[in-house]
């Protein structure tokens, strides 16, 4: 394999510097290729650190298929498994006995006293942000719960002084029960509050920095050996994912804390020159690879979609409802068509079980309710946090009602038959050589095709309700991941400004 002159400097590094290393890498730059590349050139024991699951089955595949004697002092994992080792390690240690623990997404509600109780959902969100930054942890500069609440948007239900009491109160009762139960935040939290030790490694890998939260970061620290070496890679406008508790800022922090040396995959092998050309003003890094053909960047209008998209296309969108109008109607034309994304689906399917429902008479006039009850709630509240949770909601509202037509349509009217016709659209994994695959821009990143359709890219993106710097940063990082899935042709549907498409 030829490498490229950054490729190169980033292996002589390995081999012969001793610093931390942050490697800022442009969307299709080989970035994963390049870690792997770079195993022979490592010391000692070595552990990447993927975002999620399925990555760090990929990386773990990727470290086999590479072979010889790095790849067998090497492992691949997420870094809340690596916690969630930590702690039942740590438990053990300390005397726990039959340790049957499993993540339960409901601890923290049924811990508050279930849905029904006033602002349930507000406070378990803050709670589980508040454990995702270390809050009350030791060493962790954790923001504090009224800078959580601006930054994420989350309105207190009644007197805010309160509204915190009873986050603080919910906090402390999750972690009293935590060697008994707990969630998907405690298999981080937990480890690092109760200062359980962590396997160590001369070389920890982390692979899509920019997604990194404050106490991800912590453990990946903490599994360094006294003499070990963190080699962050990712890209600052890929970080997409704040809204999650990420940090958009994390690679700037490595640099600043590890004091580590900067280094760039610059050269992006995936898109053409003029797709390059279209996001070069949000990332001056990315450069097209110097035999890169020009390929093409359109705008097209709605009324032609159908005509221009084939199998083995991608629509994305900044929204799910347009996307799911468009998914149906191919499915009305006969053309094989599925929505990315298993987990929108059951969201969707919780939101139509808010209330009670016999027949879609009965769900569409609920979903009128609900948009009535949160539209009050937000001119309520009069704040950028209601605003941006109200357009959310509204989102998933019209899918629903999307929906809600379709099952119309093919006489879907009990609740188990629009169930089941919401399984049917919404998948994981569902790119194929005969299908149209339609995603948000969310699970879109990582994922490359062809051609690319962006629906309403004029009217969606950026989104409107991103008010605060740090969501208006990320929005123009959805348009660089957007732009940045093209392999050769990239179309951009234009939406009239007073548009009834969402």
């Amino acid at each position: 394999m030829k490498y490229s002159p950054e490729q190169e400097a980033y292996f002589e590094e390995l081999r012969t510097g001793s610093s931390h290393i942050v490697l800022r890498a442009c969307a299709g730059a080989g970035k994963t290729t390049t870690v792997i590349e770079g195993l022979p050139f490592m010391r000692g024991r070595i552990s990447f650190n993927a975002f999620n699951k399925k990555m760090a089955e990929e990386l773990s595949n990727r470290i086999k298929r590479k072979g010889g004697a790095a790849s067998l002092r090497a492992n691949a994992a997420t870094l809340h498994s690596v916690g969630f080792g930590a702690l039942k390690n740590g438990l053990a240690a300390s005397g726990a006995r039959d340790l049957k623990l499993k993540p339960d997404s409901e601890k923290l509600m049924d811990l508050v006293g279930g849905v029904r109780v006033k602002g349930a959902h507000q406070l378990c969100k803050l709670v589980d942000l508040a454990k995702q930054h270390g809050l009350g942890i030791p060493g962790i500069a954790s923001p504090g719960w009224e800078d959580l609440m601006d930054h994420f948007n989350i309105a207190p239900v009644g007197k805010e002084s309160h509204f915190i009491e009873q986050a603080e109160q919910l906090l402390r009762a999750s972690i009293s029960v935590g060697r008994e139960r707990i969630d998907f935040s405690d298999m981080i939290y937990l480890p690092l509050l109760w200062d359980f030790p962590f396997e160590t490694y001369h070389e920890v890998v982390l692979d899509e920095t920019q997604d990194i939260s404050a106490i991800r970061l912590e453990i990946a620290i903490k599994m360094l050996k006294p003499e070990g070496r963190l080699i962050a890679v990712g890209d600052d406008q890929q970080a997409i994912f704040g809204f999650t508790g990420a940090d958009s800022q994390a690679i700037n922090r490595i640099v600043q804390r590890m004091n580590a040396k900067e280094m760039t995959l610059s050269v992006s092998w995936r898109c053409p020159r003029s797709v390059i050309a279209s996001i070069q003003h949000i990332s001056p890094l990315i450069q097209p690879r110097p035999d890169a053909p020009e390929g093409l960047v359109q705008w097209v209008p709605p009324e032609e979609v159908d005509a221009l998209v084939q199998p083995g296309d991608a629509i994305l969108c900044r929204l799910n409802a347009p996307l799911l109008r468009q998914c149906l109607s191919f499915i009305r034309k006969g053309r094989k068509a599925r929505i990315e994304g298993r987990d929108i689906g059951k969201s969707l399917m919780t939101l139509a079980r808010r209330r009670k429902w016999y027949d879609l008479e009965e769900l569409e006039a609920n979903l009128d309710a609900i948009e009535d009850f949160e539209r009050d709630k937000m001119q309520q509240a009069n704040t950028r946090r209601a605003v941006s949770k109200y357009e959310r909601i509204k989102d998933s509202l019209d899918t629903l009602r999307v929906i809600a037509g379709r099952a119309h349509e093919i006489g879907a009217s009990s609740q188990r038959d629009f169930e089941n016709l919401i399984d049917s659209l919404f998948g994981d994994e569902v790119s194929a050589a005969d299908t149209i695959t339609l995603s948000s821009v969310h699970k879109a990143k990582g994922l490359e095709w062809p051609r690319v359709f962006i629906l309403g890219r004029n009217i969606y993106m950026p989104f409107r309700a991103a008010e605060l710097p740090w969501e208006q940063e990320q929005e123009q990082n959805l348009i660089y991941v957007a732009h940045t899935r093209a392999q050769s042709e990239l179309y951009l549907v234009g939406y009239p400004q007073e548009s009834n498409h969402e």
